[in-house]
């Protein structure tokens, strides 16, 4: 992912996905427009195809972050 930073975690917070001539976009960032793609500086992917699945099994527990005097 775009940019490599060792201040910044990999959690991705936020996307923006669309079609546009026919092929699939998906940019790591949730403010992307359709007519800016060629101009944005981020990680772009795009395809002919998509693919997707269920992973609800792989999410884990629903309260992840918990206060330490629990």
């Amino acid at each position: 992912m775009y940019p490599v930073n060792p201040d910044y975690t990999c959690e991705i917070l936020d996307a923006s996905f669309f079609i546009k001539d026919g092929l699939i976009y998906w940019c790591d960032n949730g403010d992307v427009k359709e007519d800016d793609i060629h101009n944005y500086k981020g990680t772009v992917i795009c395809s002919k195809k998509v693919r997707w699945r269920n992973a609800s099994e792989l999410i884990g527990e629903n309260e992840f972050y918990r206060s330490t005097n629990e």
